[in-house]
This record gives structure tokens, C-alpha cells and sequence, in this order.
């Protein structure tokens, strides 16, 4: 589902109880627009009490960016996930020219938690003590 469209169709996933896999595009979104359209989707998402409880998996496709807020808004929306794949890359054009390889870099930030993090298993492990030692940030 393209991820502009989910906090209007919000009560069509009211009727899904059940739902165990969610996945939600995000080719329609730029980046200076994409803090506003996944703000709209996690606080559709968190309207209720646990919209979607059974969902254990969740999957975000042609992200703009992948950033710490994405992934906090995520683990603060959806607690149950278990599986999580967020991916940027399918923004990146391959399938043309140099130039335009070259311009859909502009508009996609991948692997930015290299800014902070050495691989995602430091971030991973760096959250969970922060969790354990009750700090939330």
C-alpha cells in the first residue's frame, strides 16, 4: 500500500485483526516530504489501542531516508514487530544512464546510521543497553 494513502484507508486495518505482515511503499514520498506523509502513517497506525496487534512483520520499500527518527517511530508505533525490513535502494536508477544513476543519489540518503554507528548490530546493541538501563530517549 503506498504509504500516503494508509491514514485515509485506516479503517480498513481496523478490520483486520489478524494482519501479520504490512507492507508499505514509499515511492510517492520525497525527501523534504517525507518526515510530514510517515508522520501521518505512524499516527494512523498508533490511533486506538494497538491497531494492528498481530502484525509481526513490517516492511517499508523505496524510503527517501532511513534515519534514527524512522526507526525510533517504528519501534515506538509497532513494538511487535519482529521481522523489520526498511530499504532506500529501490530508489537508486540503475537502469539508465550515468546521469541519472548519479541524480537518484541526490534524492535518496542510504545508510545513514553509519553517521553514528559502525553496522546495525552496534546500534542494535548500543539501544538495547540504553533500554535496559531505563533511558529512553
Amino acid at each position: 500500500m503506498p504509504a500516503f494513502l494508509l491514514p485515509g484507508s485506516i479503517f480498513v486495518l481496523k478490520q483486520t485483526e489478524n494482519l501479520q505482515e504490512l507492507v508499505i511503499d514509499c515511492s510517492h514520498c520525497i525527501l523534504s516530504s517525507q518526515s510530514v506523509t510517515l508522520s501521518r502513517l505512524f499516527d494512523a497506525l498508533s490511533d486506538g489501542d494497538n491497531l494492528v496487534p498481530n502484525l509481526r512483520c513490517f516492511i517499508m520499500t523505496n524510503v527517501p531516508r532511513m534515519d534514527d527518527c524512522l526507526l525510533k517511530a517504528i519501534a515506538t508505533t509497532l513494538p511487535q514487530v519482529v521481522n523489520l525490513h526498511v530499504s532506500t535502494v529501490e530508489g537508486i536508477e540503475t537502469g539508465c544512464c550515468q546521469n541519472c544513476y548519479e541524480e537518484s543519489l541526490d534524492r535518496v540518503l542510504h545508510s545513514p546510521i553509519h553517521d553514528i554507528y559502525r553496522d546495525g548490530e552496534e546500534m542494535a546493541v548500543s539501544r538495547l543497553f540504553l533500554l535496559a538501563c531505563g533511558v529512553q530517549d
